[in-house]
């Protein structure tokens, strides 16, 4: 007996669409052939394009389905059977994202990209850096949409003025598709990573007041006040030891908790910064291959 048959949702560059008529049996290939029907379909129809759409213009085995997980990646094969990885993924399903690209949309690091670096303690203070995650984010945002827009809008007007492309401009188009699958793929990763950061900072927040409430049930309401006074009349007390002089319980466990979501928001940051060199790189090769072909055409007219 079937499975009662389900959805999933793949996106194409900012679009996503929403494949029904799932099996067991669905591989990353089928999908990946109905979405290329689709996009003919839709080509052929006389209503104006819809956003992403003429993107797709290849064979079926020119393109890939990528998971996208907490800023990890990695392109499936094509005989994945696709509902039954989207089920395994039970609870964590909100934060995966599959993502049709040109199998040539891929960075010369190839291979998994982690958001969630391994953790190593850091030697400086735990919240350094911190801030200025949080305040360049924004911006970070603001950047990343100028260029996806500003890929759609060249991509746009070159798919007006191709209706009948020549051989000879193929393989530049092709090019350029797999350029722009490239900027928003890591556009989709980069967003990943920017909600990762958000929910690192609640964590953070969580852990500040959990220990603060532990130190305050452990030394009282004005233990803050109290080190202070026993700093200036005593000097510094021996570590392990509370302000009463009774010895104080080694470093609990929120406070290592804290250290290591510190650390893993500056690895984020850093990880982040390397995208956006990516993204400026990518968009600066799109703005050359459109002055190149401007440039040949008023060379022909």
């Amino acid at each position: 007996m079937e499975p009662e048959e389900r959805k999933i949702s793949v996106w194409i560059c900012q679009e996503e669409k929403l494949i029904s008529g799932l099996s067991r049996r669905t591989t990353c290939s089928d999908v990946v052939r109905v979405l290329l029907e689709d996009s003919h379909h839709r080509r052929q129809r006389p209503a104006p394009p819809e956003p992403g759409g003429g993107m797709l213009s290849g064979p079926p085995h020119s393109y890939c389905i990528v998971e996208k997980w907490r800023g990890f990646e990695r392109i499936l094969p094509n005989k994945t059977k696709i509902l039954r990885l989207w089920v395994a993924w039970g609870d964590e399903q909100e934060n995966v994202r599959f993502v049709l690209v040109r199998s040539e949309a891929s960075l010369p690091n190839a291979g998994p990209r982690s958001a969630e670096a391994r953790v190593v303690l850091s030697k400086e203070r735990p919240g350094h850096g911190l801030g200025a995650a949080r305040a360049s984010l924004a911006l970070t945002q603001e950047r990343q949409r100028r260029v996806v827009r500003k890929a759609f809008r060249k991509l746009a007007k070159i798919n007006k003025k191709r209706q009948q492309p020549l051989a000879r401009e193929a393989s530049a188009a092709e090019r350029m598709e797999t350029l722009v699958h490239l900027v928003l793929s890591q556009d989709h990763t980069i967003r990943q990573q920017i909600q990762r950061l958000r929910e690192l900072d609640r964590e953070i927040d969580r852990y500040e007041a959990k220990i603060h409430l532990d130190r305050m049930k452990r030394h009282g309401v004005n233990y803050v006040q109290d080190t202070y006074l026993v700093g200036a009349g005593g000097g510094e007390p021996e570590p392990g030891r509370e302000p009463g002089g009774a010895a104080q319980p080694a470093a609990g466990r929120p406070e290592e908790d804290y250290a290591r979501k510190c650390e893993e928001v500056l690895q984020l940051q850093e990880q982040r910064a390397q995208q956006e060199e990516v993204l400026e790189h990518l968009a600066a090769e799109i703005q050359e291959e459109l002055n190149e072909r401007w440039m040949k055409r008023r060379r022909e007219e």
